[in-house]
């Protein structure tokens, strides 16, 4: 007989249990994170990519750049549960201040860079640093050609200073005035989909 029958006034095997869930077609999954955005910035997202559809740079190589921050708590396991019956299973020991770490990298076709470790918080001299330290234009010309390729980046703010500006655009072409990378736009990165993968992989080594 099925635990979860054994609380009300009928009985049912667990495989029936387990066929019902199969045709009603419930599945363990998390829940996708998705990007609140302001009627203002969806706008600024559709001309962001009919600019770029005219333009030149449609027909370049995109290299795909970001930070990403990696907790390193507790495994969080999937797991079915009625909403009707209270489970202890429903909730797992989280860490007041777990361990992190924050990384660089940037992938284009055919192209990876090293992932590389921030220590502390990035400001955009560390950034210029890192860029210059890892060779990460070097290696890049070396594959696409010089001014061969365009380099994107979000608008986080080590990104968009005065000084970062001024290096990356005598380094690559960047994304700036009606190309500016759109606010809220991580869907548009190709690089979040390889943090996605290291995340799931750490949860599930954890």
């Amino acid at each position: 007989i099925s635990k979860f029958s054994k609380n009300f006034e009928f009985s049912m095997s667990e495989s029936t249990v387990q066929r019902i869930v199969v045709d009603l077609k419930i599945k363990n999954t998390y829940q996708t994170p998705k990007e609140k955005l302001s009627c203002e910035q969806k706008i600024k997202r559709v001309n962001f990519a009919n600019y770029v559809l005219k333009s030149e740079l449609i027909l370049l190589p995109w290299v795909f750049s970001d930070e990403s921050m990696i907790i390193l708590d507790e495994t969080k396991k999937k797991i079915k549960i009625f909403p009707i019956i209270e489970n202890p299973k429903s909730f797992y020991q989280k860490k007041g201040y777990p361990k992190k770490i924050m990384i660089w990298g940037c992938v284009a076709y055919n192209y990876k860079s090293p992932l590389i470790y921030i220590n502390g918080k990035l400001n955009s001299k560390d950034y210029i640093q890192m860029l210059q330290n890892y060779k990460i234009f070097e290696s890049l010309n070396k594959q696409f050609g010089k001014d061969a390729f365009v380099f994107q980046q979000d608008g986080a703010s080590p990104h968009r200073a005065a000084a970062t500006i001024k290096f990356l655009n005598e380094k690559v072409k960047i994304l700036e005035g009606d190309y500016k990378w759109p606010a809220n736009s991580p869907d548009l990165n190709v690089i979040e989909i390889l943090w996605a993968i290291i995340k799931s992989r750490l949860d599930t080594t954890n």
